[in-house]
């Protein structure tokens, strides 16, 4: 019989943010997963920043605008901090590892050139665009899938914030978003599974001088 038993967890949405319904808004969380926390989505310096049904149906979203008008590519949202963020915190002796990170996003008009986004984390201290994409389609989603595979978003013990750049060349002409999920596992964190090996071993000894 085994006397610990440990497991990576099946990989599922981690945090997800809908943004409520049509009267019934909210920049919380409404997915969390067990074993871990996720903070209010909140605003860098974008001079919109909303939640409304914007005439999608049964649905709120949200609205974010670029800091300034020169904020009308991706380098220059980063560069004039024109973003919103949010943070998921494992709790304590937890582990997250991140898959993917996907969201709906859409052009809120027609008028205007380039409006999209860049996505960053705290991982590396906002340095490396996870994910970029001009829009073009006007309140009509285009779904976006970030992974997040490869090392640098396992067995995180830390908090993890991810920020999503909003771009356009006008503070009128605004970039939408909905439906963000964060994928991924929470497990113990590796000294967790350290101590427990341990005391697996600790225990077999005494069983066999027992005997």
């Amino acid at each position: 019989m085994a006397l610990f038993q440990t497991s990576n967890a099946t990989a599922d949405v981690l945090v997800g943010y809908d943004f409520g319904t049509t009267g019934s808004t909210t920049f919380g969380t409404t997915t969390v997963a067990s074993g871990v926390s996720g903070s209010d989505v909140t605003n860098g310096s974008l001079s919109t920043f909303i939640i409304d049904d914007f005439g999608y149906a049964s649905d709120s979203v949200l609205q974010a605008a670029p800091t300034n008008s020169l904020t009308s590519t991706a380098a220059l949202a980063v560069a004039n901090d024109s973003y919103f963020e949010f943070t998921i915190t494992p709790d304590a002796s937890q582990a997250v590892t991140f898959t993917s990170l996907t969201f709906n996003a859409a052009k809120g008009g027609s008028s205007g050139t380039a409006r999209g986004y860049v996505v960053r984390s705290s991982v590396d201290s906002f340095a490396t665009d996870l994910g970029t994409a001009d829009l073009t389609t006007v309140r009509d989603w285009t779904p976006v899938s970030i992974s997040l595979s490869g090392g640098s978003f396992d067995n995180l013990v830390a908090a993890t914030t991810f920020r999503i750049y909003t771009y356009s060349n006008s503070t009128a002409r605004s970039v939408e978003y909905d439906d963000f999920a964060l994928n991924g596992s929470v497990i113990p964190e590796p000294g967790t599974y350290a101590l427990l090996a341990g005391l697996t071993g600790l225990v077999a000894v005494m069983v066999r001088r027992r005997r």
